[in-house]
């Protein structure tokens, strides 16, 4: 809100870095847009328009279809793994085939083995047994839609009759009444009759009902809920001891009946109440705080799946209102709808970044007190993301576009507002010393744009090198937000000094006369005496009390804001310290939206979603693939071919043997699940020991001669598969051999599970790998050539996916944070020319940057990945204010470091505020949002530029104002170094390309 209309410091001398006092060059640029400004803003509408129509046409608009995709490394050995594995197993398989083609086309003729066709018939059969008629489950399903209830009292029991049938009557009227529940629903016929009806929707309320003999659970009483509570305590220690599973029991044994009838114990303890409630209730404890209910319809991710049930969280599930009867309430939801809902809210909530935006805007307009002007830099902004995706998408030729290329918008409104302010501010200044007078308007233009190409491509080139250095990271989209990032931001600066100047000339030259005809209004001149008198007030604050503050305690806010960045530093490193995100789920929202509650919060507390419900990491051994990452490093989609390992061998005496032992030490680890595993070693040897029953067989059976000669392994290998094949059906997911189109042996692979539950989490996952890893390792040192080239994988989910992004995540955060902070301490030195103007302004961006970060984890923030994002972005969002200052006091037309810090504080302080304040505002108005990058974004923005201005005025100016250069102190010269070398070494005449420090 401050100006400096009516207060001009000592003349502006600026020291012009492009030679001269008058550039050639910038004399005639300006005065060209001096004359023709109507003509160049349209020209740059124009072509500007004209590229982002081409950009359009060749590259079309981006989709957001997957947010997930792009949220992957690439060049890392897990991630070749992960490709190579998918690549694998999508093979032709003319090229890998689970089953000896030719071999069973030779038998097929000789009226023996099995026909071609046999696993089509296989197919036909299994699609004929589904065909059948479908009953209602006995358990429910991990693939129904789930619903979380709890009390809508904080703190109250919900096992309580009438909030159990609370819990019915909301599911019901939630689900079960929606005009898609009556078709997609899964039915049963009543006894007797033809008539389908839909399964019940399984609840605490409904199991109750059926303990207590009733088929409803409207019917329950408070004595059933209390019989019900008697029977969970007299069984729950069967339940803790293992006893009590998902087999249907067809007598009770050793254990009650009422515990073993139709499971309803083991179902209420598994899937409807918390991990904890068994132990609870063994302990009398009955309090229950949330429960689940599953409604009988089948989920999956099909489109037509999730439009369908889309319909149902549509209509009833999106007004939280409508969630809570005043019993209970619904506090968590799976419907399988994440994603999907994701698309939505990322185009809803930019609502928020619009508002940031419309905040941004009535700022300028009150700041530069021209509509014309807030219209101009709004366009500014608009012409630089048209530039910036014509740039990306058809020069760079970037093949991806992620949905976290929107997030650089937020860093051109905040950098965008912030040198619209420092340019309207340099121009102001110019004029008042020039003069309004229409002769001079070209000086003035001049001297502005001299100074704010300079100040503003400092700034530009330290943010853009900063971004850009994001593109050394693994992570896709990371690396392409980095690109689109950096880029944006020079194209701002780009048509801040082409698109901008042009618009104030026609302000000054077309519009200023308009404002004079208004001073005869009365409310008019009001509103102009309240702002001028509000204006002098906030001028007399930033050019007297603040400085006397900053320069008279200068020694103690040194000594505050070191000690700020230590606290900082003591956050990030010792406690609580900056720590990988253990959550189960990647997270999209915030905690408080209902799908992410579930992930996040009440997912894991429930049984059937841990290691009791037999979904475990499994793990898969392969040879004959070589893991490479032969893929392009910015595209997603692009998998790369599939490479064969040349020196693979499996056949002879040493294989066979050291493959025999593989797998005999592979079932001694402790991580693998000797009962599910299958190794094709151990089921072959057992096959050519069975006993013969045909003369034509002896080759192949009743062997005990391990290892077998190579002309028989390879013979008899071929009817062994075939044999397994026809048992079970063979498709190219199986375990196994690989046979090429000659019958070849050209691949191994083996899958064993292991203990660890499946999970996100990073930690059990990081356990686990390391110790299959390093055993792996140990393994292939003793293999012998045709084997050494195995490796393991393992692909449920995006487990090891997403581990790998966590895993280098946090080296990922610290590398590119230390690059981007070296590349901004050189960029400061290459245009300040000055090492110690240089050293003060990096240190106080690194305390800032540090000091961010600090206290966001102090308020709980993990290193996820829309985290890494956020702290990239700090970097580049940090260096504005400390080197436009900076380049203030480097500039000063005096010799003492304390006049010259007052003299960047008399020209910036105005603007480098107004911008602070922009750019909190645009931050503050995203923390609403549901989507959690924008609300990340927004609490980072809000942060970072609060402790970046107070960095840079209580930190930096009273270090210049102690130790900053005097005169030309640390000042590089490279006519000096040439002087200062001839003098060291007269005799030799090499040139030193080096510079030297005064």
């Amino acid at each position: 809100m401050a100006t400096t209309d009516n207060t001009t410091p000592q003349s502006i001398v600026i020291e012009d870095e492009l030679e001269g006092t008058k550039t050639s060059f910038l004399h005639g640029y300006v005065t060209s847009i001096e004359r023709f400004p109507v003509v160049i803003c349209a020209s740059i509408l124009i072509a500007t328009c004209a590229l982002g129509v081409v950009a359009v046409m060749t590259k079309g608009i981006p989709s957001f279809g997957e947010p997930r995709v792009g949220f992957e490394e690439r060049g890392t050995f897990l991630s070749a793994r992960e490709l190579s594995f998918v690549k694998f197993q999508r093979a032709d398989q003319s090229i890998l085939s689970p089953i000896p083609r030719k071999y069973i086309e030779s038998q097929a003729r000789g009226g023996s083995g099995i026909s071609e066709t046999s696993q089509r018939k296989k197919r036909q059969v299994s699609a004929e047994d589904t065909s059948q008629r479908a009953e209602c489950p006995g358990v429910p399903s991990i693939f129904n839609p789930k619903i979380v209830f709890q009390s809508s009292k904080p703190g109250t029991n919900l096992f309580e009759a009438e909030k159990l049938k609370s819990i019915c009557r909301q599911e019901d009227r939630l689900v079960r009444k929606h005009d898609m529940f009556v078709t997609e629903c899964r039915k049963t016929e009543l006894a007797g009759t033809n008539v389908s009806s839909c399964c019940p929707s399984w609840s605490l309320g409904y199991a109750i009902a059926l303990l207590n003999n009733k088929s409803s659970c409207e019917d329950i009483t408070k004595d059933d809920v209390q019989n019900a509570q008697s029977i969970l305590r007299r069984c729950s220690q069967y339940y803790i001891s293992g006893q009590l599973t998902a087999y249907d029991e067809t007598y009770c044994g050793d254990l009650p009946c009422e515990c073993v009838r139709r499971r309803l114990i083991y179902i209420i303890f598994s899937f409807l109440v918390p991990d904890s409630f068994d132990q609870d209730i063994q302990n009398s404890d009955n309090e229950l705080k949330f429960s689940l209910s599953f409604s009988p319809i089948e989920l999956c991710s099909f489109s037509e799946c999730v439009d369908k049930i889309f319909d149902v969280y549509e209509d009833n599930f999106k007004n939280s209102k409508s969630l809570d009867d005043g019993l209970t309430k619904i506090v968590g939801l799976d419907f399988y709808l994440k994603f999907t809902v994701f698309k939505q809210l990322l185009l809803v909530d930019f609502a928020y970044i619009l508002a940031g935006g419309v905040a941004v805007t009535i700022i300028i307009w009150i700041y530069t007190k021209s509509f014309f002007i807030t219209i101009g830099s709004l366009l500014n902004m608009a012409l630089s993301t048209v530039l910036t995706f014509f740039i990306y998408q058809v020069v760079f030729e970037v093949p991806f576009f992620p949905f976290t290329n929107i997030a650089s918008l937020i860093l051109l409104i905040a950098i965008g507002a912030d040198d619209t302010f420092v340019f309207v501010d340099l121009w102001k200044i110019a004029k008042a010393e020039f003069g309004e007078d229409e002769n001079h308007r070209v000086d003035a233009l001049e001297q502005s744009t001299r100074h704010a190409l300079f100040t503003l491509l400092v700034t530009t080139l330290t943010s853009s090198s900063a971004l850009y250095t994001t593109a050394a990271t693994n992570v896709i989209a990371l690396k392409c937000f980095g690109i689109f990032a950096g880029t944006i931001l020079i194209a701002n600066l780009v048509y801040t000094t082409t698109w901008l100047p042009a618009i104030l000339i026609i302000q000054d030259k077309y519009l200023s006369t308009n404002s004079k005809s208004n001073h005869h209004n009365r409310c008019w001149r009001c509103l102009q005496g309240l702002y001028t008198s509000l204006s002098a007030t906030v001028n007399r604050f930033f050019q007297q009390i603040l400085p006397n503050l900053i320069l008279k305690l200068r020694l103690l806010w040194i000594a505050i804001f070191i000690l700020f960045g230590i606290s900082g530093s003591i956050f990030v490193f010792v406690y609580p310290r900056l720590n990988i995100a253990d959550g189960s789920e990647l997270a999209l929202f915030r905690h408080s939206h209902i799908f992410e509650s579930y992930d996040q919060i009440y997912k894991e507390r429930f049984d059937f979603n841990n290691a009791n419900s037999g979904n475990v990491f499994p793990l898969s051994f392969i040879w004959g693939v070589l893991p490479t990452d032969n893929t392009s490093m910015w595209n997603p989609n692009d998998f790369g071919p599939l490479e064969l390992d040349a020196d693979f061998q499996l056949g002879d005496s040493e294989t066979q043997v050291w493959l025999a032992e593989f797998c005999k030490d592979l079932k001694k680890q402790t991580f693998v699940n000797n009962e599910t595993s299958f190794c094709f070693i151990d089921s072959f040897i057992n096959w050519m020991s069975r006993p013969c029953f045909l003369k034509s067989e002896t080759s192949c059976c009743r062997r005990l001669d391990f290892p077998f000669p190579m002309s028989d392994f390879q013979d008899c290998v071929k009817s062994y598969t075939i044999q397994i094949c026809q048992n079970s059906l063979c498709v190219k997911f199986s375990p196994g051999l690989r046979f090429d189109q000659n019958d070849s042996i050209n691949a191994l692979y083996i899958t064993v599970d292991t203990f660890t539950p499946y999970t996100l989490s990073y930690r059990p996952v990081d356990e686990l790998w390391k110790s299959v890893d390093s055993w792996m390792a140990m393994q292939l040192s003793t293999a012998p050539p045709g084997l050494k080239g195995g490796w393991t994988y393992s692909q449920v989910g995006i487990q090891l996916q997403f581990y790998d992004i966590q895993d280098g995540i946090l080296a990922n955060a610290i590398f590119t944070i230390s690059i981007a902070l070296s590349t901004v301490f050189i960029m400061i030195i290459i245009t300040t020319k000055n090492l110690l103007i240089s050293f003060l302004a990096t240190v106080t961006i690194m305390l800032t940057v540090i000091t961010t970060i600090g206290y966001l984890v102090l308020f709980g923030w993990e290193l996820n990945i829309f985290e890494s994002l956020t702290f990239t972005l700090g970097v580049g969002l940090a260096v504005d204010f400390s080197i436009h200052l900076g380049v203030a006091y480097r500039t000063a037309p005096f010799k003492d470091r304390k006049l010259r810090t007052k003299y960047a504080m008399d020209i910036l302080m105005p603007s480098i505020t107004i911008a602070g304040l922009s750019t909190f505002s645009a931050g503050a108005l995203m923390v609403p949002a549901s989507v959690l990058i924008y609300t990340q974004l927004g609490t980072f923005l809000t942060v970072l530029i609060s402790f970046s201005w107070l960095f840079s005025v209580f930190l930096f100016l009273p270090l210049c104002a102690t130790v900053g250069p005097n005169d030309d102190a640390g000042q590089l010269s490279w006519t000096k170094c040439k002087k200062w070398f001839r003098r060291q070494t007269p005799s030799t005449g090499i040139p030193n390309p080096s510079f030297t420090v005064d």
